[in-house]
C-alpha cells in the first residue's frame, strides 16, 4: 500500500510537469517540429507515458530525468526536472525530491544556469506546535540543501500540504516569520 505522503510525492512531480507543459508551453526535448505544433497534447501524453513506466519499476528509488525545452527566437530555455536524484553533501549524499536546472541559451551560448532543490512533505503541523514547520525550513530547505551541499544551489523550497490552523499561522508564522522568509505580514 502507497503511504499518503508518497501519494502528495508524486501528486507533485505531475503538478510540477504539468505546469511547465500547460501554463508555459515547454516540450519535451526529443520531439520534432512537427511535433512542436500539437507540442501541449503532445507533451501531456509524454509524461503520463513515463510516469506511468516510472511506477511500474519495483524499485521506485531511482532517479528519473524529465527534460523539457521552450525556444522563443535565439532564445532556449531548457529545464531538466530531476525526481528522488542525488545530492552530494560535505559528509553524505542527500536524495532531495527534486531537483530543477533551468539553463537559458542564446544562440547556443549558456547564459546562466541556476539549479533548485525540493522536498515534498505531506504533514499536520497543528499537533507538533509552533516551531515544527519553522525547525523544517531551517533544517531540510536551509541546512540540509543550502548549507552542506558540495554544489552550489540556488534556491531550496519545501511543498507542503499544511493548510493550517489560522490561529497557529496568525499568531506565529504570519507575524513572527514574515520577516525571515518575505511573507506578507499583513
Amino acid at each position: 500500500m502507497i503511504k499518503s505522503c508518497n501519494v502528495f510525492e508524486y501528486w507533485c512531480l505531475v503538478k510540477i510537469l504539468w505546469i511547465f507543459i500547460d501554463e508555459y508551453k515547454f516540450f519535451y526535448v526529443e520531439d520534432s517540429q512537427e511535433e512542436r505544433e500539437v507540442r501541449t497534447v503532445l507533451a501531456k501524453q509524454r509524461m503520463k507515458e513515463q510516469i506511468t513506466e516510472y511506477f511500474k519499476q519495483p524499485d521506485r528509488e531511482k532517479e528519473e530525468n524529465f527534460t523539457l525545452r521552450r525556444v522563443d527566437g535565439d532564445m532556449e530555455l531548457e529545464i531538466l526536472l530531476t525526481y528522488q536524484g542525488q545530492l552530494e553533501a560535505i559528509d553524505t549524499v542527500y536524495r532531495p525530491d527534486f531537483m530543477l536546472t533551468i539553463t537559458l541559451k542564446d544562440k547556443d551560448v549558456v547564459k546562466t544556469k541556476k539549479k533548485y532543490v525540493m522536498d515534498a512533505k505531506y504533514r499536520d503541523f497543528d499537533g507538533q506546535g509552533g516551531f515544527a514547520f519553522h525547525r523544517l525550513l531551517y533544517d531540510v530547505a536551509a541546512y540540509k540543501y543550502l548549507v552542506s551541499a558540495k554544489e552550489d544551489i540556488d534556491g531550496s523550497y519545501i511543498l507542503h500540504s499544511y493548510l493550517g490552523n489560522k490561529k497557529v499561522w496568525n499568531k506565529y508564522y504570519k507575524t513572527r516569520m514574515s520577516h525571515y522568509y518575505g511573507v506578507d505580514s499583513k
